[in-house]
């Protein structure tokens, strides 16, 4: 482990799937949803990273698309990473 530098030990991953209408995982979600396992199951449990509220000015748009931004230093050397 780099506990030190946090650019080499990372900062975790984060993946930002299109979940438009039509997008892959859009026609995943709708075909479980109607498989007979779904469909007559006990008990349905969601899960979700945030609550369906809203959160104010520090919501991300669920369905958007942020594009990566490298952040470098005078000598051209990234020193950070950002979605936008």
């Amino acid at each position: 482990a780099h506990l030190t530098d946090p650019l080499t030990q990372g900062h975790g991953e984060f993946v930002f799937d299109d979940l438009s209408v039509g997008s892959q995982q859009y026609e995943w979600l709708r075909q479980e949803l109607e498989t007979p396992a779904f469909r007559t199951a006990e008990y349905t449990v969601v899960m979700l990273h945030e609550g369906p509220h809203s959160i104010g000015e520090n919501a991300m748009p669920p369905f958007a698309h942020p594009q990566r931004t490298d952040e470098v230093d005078d000598y051209g050397d990234l020193v950070g990473i950002r979605y936008d």
